[in-house]
């Protein structure tokens, strides 16, 4: 899987967040600290913040989990 960039700046490797909600919707909060943008994804695909509201209304329940590339940093650093 390639490297993710700022959809705003092009930076590569921005922070990201993901959040699966009782939907089944997994949401992506990107964080650029280069243009200090955030921006969201669901299911891969962007939407507004708007959108994230209307996801997420239903359900003040949900999970966040780190990124798969989150994830392998912290095993690295336990290693």
């Amino acid at each position: 899987m390639a490297e993710r960039v700022c959809p705003s700046c092009g930076r590569p490797g921005p922070v990201e967040l993901e959040m699966k909600v009782a939907s089944g919707v997994t949401l992506t909060m990107l964080s650029c600290s280069r243009c200090d943008r955030r921006s969201w994804l669901a299911d891969g695909a962007p939407i507004a913040m708007d959108d994230v509201f209307k996801i997420t209304a239903g359900d003040p329940d949900f999970t966040v989990t780190p990124s798969v590339k989150a994830q392998r940093r912290a095993g690295k650093r336990l290693s």
